[in-house]
């Protein structure tokens, strides 16, 4: 089975089923087809992927686990350890709830008052440990406690540090800067774009266009059930450019440099996107979003929207050439610093560079980077 059907069985994210095979934790067997390689997942791997998720939120660590999966008898050790770790945490919680129970709640409180209140009581409380060793963890020869009193001298040292004048006049002259840029930057963005309210659904039907008298007007149709309906009309003598695609649920009709929506019918007009300079064009629906690609102040860029509502947020900028969607995975090429990867699910951008060569030969050098 694919990696969406292991996410629906395990209720796992397909970032983190991928997180845990990077780790080593469960390795599934891989399928070679088509030039690539596919995973394929067995029933043995959603019972190892159900294991690894309950160990985890019981709180064990990813060291622990692995160690328990490669040793044999560690196991009761594993265990006086995670109850060690338990123990402490639930001493700190019962400490904490006892000075908040302390605290009169009649009295008039601020967040200065309260942390006066709790700043003495909480003093036999240990420092996070995490946060500890995060900034400390390289000092080599040193004990717990001389490096807890090295983390409390840096905190003094960061607190007594005020910004200078200097920094903050160049704070706020950047930040009129991009204020003033980001007018020039977009032209009509509709950062609330909220998709129709009665969408319907767009399963069973084909939709197709036609060009009216030298592009006077260009009509679109839909045909199912033996129907055929104009569902909508543009009577732009100078609008040429002209496309759409079939959503899930909407229509996304590209026109000159408008991006916008319609439902299933044809009704419900929403402007998504409209920059001057280029024409939008639809990539498609992945997951909860919308990707499209076309001008902004940084000549093309990729970008994205969700589909039931909100804010156009841009991938990729100075894009050229062709760009190329395969196994949810956008591939593209950007001015100057070469090809990227773009994983439409998580989002996470990997420059791949390979400025010579085809995109064809980057998609097919990627899966065989990323497929063992």
């Amino acid at each position: 089975m694919r990696i969406k059907e292991v996410s629906a069985l395990t209720g796992l994210a397909e970032r983190t089923i991928r997180f845990y095979e990077e780790e080593g934790l469960f390795q599934p067997e891989k399928e070679y087809s088509n030039g690539r390689y596919y995973r394929n997942y067995s029933d043995n791997d959603i019972r190892d992927l159900k294991m690894l998720a309950t160990l985890r939120q019981a709180g064990f660590t990813m060291d622990e686990i692995r160690k328990m999966q490669n040793e044999t008898g560690v196991i009761a050790d594993m265990l006086t350890d995670l109850n060690l770790r338990l123990s402490e945490q639930k001493s700190s919680a019962e400490t904490m709830a006892e000075i908040i129970d302390g605290i009169d709640r009649r009295d008039e409180l601020t967040v200065y008052t309260l942390s006066d209140r709790i700043s003495s009581a909480i003093e036999k409380l240990e420092l996070p440990k995490a946060e500890v060793h995060l900034r400390f963890g390289k000092l080599d020869g040193v004990d717990d406690a001389q490096r807890t009193a090295e983390y409390e001298r840096f905190i003094k040292k960061r607190d007594r540090r005020r910004p200078s004048l200097h920094f903050v006049l160049t704070f706020v002259l950047g930040v009129l800067a991009f204020v003033f840029s980001s007018m020039f930057i977009y032209d009509k963005i509709d950062e609330k774009f909220t998709a129709p309210p009665t969408a319907g659904s767009t399963e069973g039907w084909h939709y197709w266009s036609d060009r009216i008298d030298d592009d006077e007007s260009i009509n679109l149709y839909r045909s199912g059930d033996n129907v055929t309906e104009l569902i909508y009309t543009e009577n732009s003598p100078n609008e040429t450019n002209f496309g759409f695609y079939v959503g899930s649920e909407h229509l996304y009709v590209c026109l000159d440099n408008k991006l916008f929506s319609l439902n299933a019918d044809g009704s419900g007009y929403h402007r998504i996107y409209s920059k001057s300079g280029g024409v939008p064009s639809v990539i498609g629906e992945c997951g909860d979003n919308l990707f499209f690609y076309g001008p902004s102040g940084y000549g093309y860029s990729v970008m994205y929207v969700p589909i039931s509502g909100g804010r156009v947020k841009r991938i990729l900028n100075n894009i050229e050439g062709e760009t190329m969607v395969d196994d949810d995975i956008l591939f593209s090429f950007v001015r100057g610093k070469g090809y990227y990867a773009v994983d439409l699910y998580t989002l996470e951008k990997r420059r791949l560079g390979k400025m010579g060569l085809n995109l064809n030969d980057v998609i097919q050098d990627y899966f065989k980077e990323v497929t063992p």
